[in-house]
């Protein structure tokens, strides 16, 4: 689960804990990815769950993330590519190192994670597995909608 720390992400994690999945919490933001990790030992103490740090537009830090799971927990079935911000503006007023800033974490890591070639290659190998994408989302009139995921 990339985005571990936020807001949904967290709720995600304590939803699949819940379900008795193995969780892998990552996130630049460590001390919130911590307190997911802690919030699933506390309601969900026999699941498994680690903590990872990973900046998603960091193709070095994805492979790291990828060989520590599979080294902790093994085999991912399901992939939550969750991690995302929202800059609280209207569209309109936006400037250009905003948007890219944007753009590479809610798109582009999108494509990272998911496609990282090992991960890509895991997946081709395990058909049953699940890849979730997370969406960043403005109104129809260009304002923002708020989600509680910038940072």
């Amino acid at each position: 689960m990339t985005g571990a720390g936020g807001a949904l992400g967290r709720e995600l994690c304590l939803e699949f804990a819940k379900l008795g999945c193995a969780v892998a919490c990552a996130d630049i933001v460590d001390d919130e990815a911590e307190k997911t990790v802690n919030l699933v030992k506390e309601k969900y103490p026999g699941v498994i769950v680690r903590r990872y740090h990973c900046n998603v537009t960091s193709t070095e830090d994805i492979k790291l993330m990828y060989h520590a799971v599979m080294k902790d927990i093994g085999k991912v079935d399901i992939l939550v590519n969750n991690a995302g911000i929202l800059r609280r503006n209207v569209i309109q007023k936006l400037e250009d190192d905003r948007i890219d800033r944007v753009i590479d974490i809610n798109l582009k890591s999108q494509f990272k994670v998911s496609g990282e070639s090992e991960w890509a290659s895991c997946t081709l190998k395990m058909m049953d597995q699940l890849v979730l994408h997370g969406l960043f989302a403005y109104g129809i009139d260009g304002s923002p909608i708020p989600t509680g995921h910038d940072k």
